[in-house]
């Protein structure tokens, strides 16, 4: 929600104070940073979603590339 509305600030504040985050959470979080072209952000955040044990999958790939394209 907060990602379509170009606020991905209050996007990720709400991702971090989660108590446990999910590929779903993970993977709109990375789209909605791709989708507002900050590429780079979207890449650390798949980083640091491996880091917190969490795989990426094929959507996350492709909002990826997406952001970079």
């Amino acid at each position: 929600m907060y990602s379509k509305s170009g606020r991905v600030v209050k996007g990720r504040n709400v991702l971090d104070r989660m108590a446990e985050n999910d590929l779903v959470a993970w993977n709109s979080m990375v789209s909605g940073y791709a989708q507002l072209g900050f590429a780079r952000e979207a890449l650390g955040l798949v980083e640091e979603m491996k880091i917190n044990g969490e795989n990426p999958n094929l959507l996350t790939w492709n909002a990826l590339i997406a952001g970079f394209a």
